[in-house]
């Protein structure tokens, strides 16, 4: 008896451990195909973005610009949000792409999506090129003092990563749309430099 017993545990461990690797390696796919739909048509876009998990396609001209509008799971994480628009006038190429995650109310389940993406993009795209993880002011002395800092915009939370003419961006951050959430911008190289050389001309 004791040895069913132990046999079960170690079949539901195993079960558990691989379910986790399953689902990290989805998060993974997920993510590189996203990644590298970026600098491709929208129509294209979309098609990678559907064959990497996501549908309910939602379209809006306006201005010049056809938004897009796509929601579904990266790994085992629900209800995300794509966004992303393309200029009509040059080809309607996709240049960036933003990805929200589900609203979280504690500061336990935000700082664990956000540790999950940052892991999950390092396995895709290699070490950060940059990482900045702190508050402004003092240091908050519990969790509820963390989500309001996050909320009032007095926390910086951002890994970036590199791969050839692609920057992505993981942030925490939270807007009165979405709260409190843990978000990945797409973003090629000349966008990039186009925004950065804007920011500083300022």
């Amino acid at each position: 008896m004791i040895r069913y017993v132990i046999t079960s545990l170690i079949i539901a461990a195993a079960a558990i451990d691989s379910s986790g690797q399953r689902s990290a390696a989805d998060e993974c796919a997920t993510i590189e195909k996203i990644g590298g739909g970026i600098g491709s048509s929208l129509d294209n876009f979309a098609k990678v973005v559907q064959s990497a998990g996501f549908g309910a396609k939602k379209t809006k001209v306006d201005d010049g610009l056809t938004l897009l509008d796509m929601t579904g799971r990266i790994g085992n994480l629900r209800r995300c949000k794509l966004l992303t628009a393309a200029n009509n006038e040059h080809g309607r190429t996709v240049h960036h792409a933003m990805i929200f995650m589900q609203e979280r109310a504690e500061w336990s389940e935000l700082k664990a999506d956000y540790d999950k993406m940052k892991e999950s993009l390092r396995a895709v795209y290699g070490e950060p090129k940059e990482i900045a993880e702190s508050f402004t002011g003092k240091e908050p002395q519990d969790d509820k003092e963390r989500m309001e800092m996050i909320k009032s915009d007095k926390a910086d939370f951002t890994t970036k990563y590199e791969r050839g003419e692609l920057t992505v961006m993981l942030s925490m951050t939270y807007t009165a749309e979405h709260g409190a959430h843990v978000g990945m911008l797409f973003i090629d190289k000349q966008v990039s430099e186009l925004i950065l050389g804007t920011l500083e001309r300022k």
